[in-house]
């Protein structure tokens, strides 16, 4: 299988590399996001539609992939599995240096992934749902 930079690095979308540059920057091991929205989208190197975590309009969307499951497992025991209730919870995002061998070629290549962990709430603290649109639709 070709991989190919379009289909699985959307435009807007967390790498990796962005996240080691920006907490480089930042002076940072990881940086904490407040997840905004949740989202299906279809993308071309997978079975079925994944599930896209959004943070706001000045940040970067987080794919979700179906291989990471235990990701996903432990945003679930964090958050409840109802993805459409983890609006307004917090997540780090981790930049994770990490080396392989390509299965095709041999090669041994290395790059830069992502580590997402759930981040507690407080104790007695209350996660504000955004406002729905229907939350203004009077009956």
């Amino acid at each position: 299988m070709a991989l190919r930079f379009s289909q699985s690095y959307q435009p807007g979308m967390w790498t990796g590399e962005m996240l080691r540059v920006r907490c480089e920057d930042d002076g940072v091991d990881h940086i904490t996001l407040t997840i905004s929205s949740i989202k299906e989208m279809n993308f071309k190197d997978a079975n079925g539609p994944e599930w896209v975590l959004s943070f706001g309009p000045n940040e970067p969307e987080f794919r979700l992939r179906a291989r990471q499951w235990q990701t996903a497992k432990a945003l679930a025991a964090e958050f409840g599995d109802d993805g459409d209730k983890w609006a307004g919870q917090q997540v780090a995002l981790k930049p994770r240096f990490v080396e392989w061998t390509d299965r095709d070629s041999g090669e041994k290549k290395s790059g830069t992934t992502i580590d997402l962990i759930p981040v507690p709430p407080a104790a007695g603290a209350v996660v504000e749902q955004p406002a729905s649109l229907d939350d203004e639709i009077p009956f």
